[in-house]
């Protein structure tokens, strides 16, 4: 009996050497939703369409407006952030303001695409209810074991609401 707890114990710590911590296996993970945004600037709100694809540091994101009107593509990679607005392409730093339809904001790229699957960063602790982080209020309110269903992000004058209506799958 003691031999083989003995074992199961050395034969378990080998598994966990030997295996990605979450931290890794979720760092090289492909994923991607589709969903509603409504994006709030002062007085003035829009509702567009959203899909979001990842792939490790890499962010491919395509708005668009009610029958594909006013489309924008945006790819954010960990030095920069491309925006194409119909054939009209800006570059930006990470931490330079953006400028879309003459309003500038700064968005938290890489907070964001941790946010919109229920976590908080890379420490991996999920967001359960609301918190806050580098001047942001962010809110899940309908989580879900695929992560969050809708969540909201605020910011003194922006505020971003996102129903997400279909996740694709995980890859590893």
């Amino acid at each position: 009996m003691h031999q083989q707890f003995l074992f199961i114990s050395i034969f378990s710590f080998l598994i966990s050497c030997t295996s990605p911590t979450p931290q890794e296996e979720f760092a090289h993970q492909l994923w991607e939703f589709e969903g509603k945004l409504l994006i709030s600037i002062e007085d003035r709100a829009s509702v567009v369409n959203i899909v979001w694809k990842q792939h490790d540091d890499s962010s491919q994101i395509f708005l668009s407006g009610p029958l594909n009107l006013g489309q924008v593509y945006i790819l954010a990679n960990s030095d920069k952030i491309i925006v194409d607005a119909q054939g009209n392409t800006q570059d930006y730093g990470l931490d330079q303001a953006l400028i879309i339809e003459g309003e500038k904001f700064h968005i938290p790229w890489k907070p964001l695409s941790y946010w919109v699957r229920g976590l908080q960063g890379s420490n991996m602790a999920t967001i359960n209810g609301a918190f806050y982080q580098n001047g942001w209020t962010v809110e899940v309110s309908d989580p879900s074991i695929e992560g969050p269903n809708l969540i909201t992000v605020n910011r003194d004058k922006i505020s971003l609401r996102l129903k997400i209506l279909k996740r694709g799958k995980t890859i590893k």
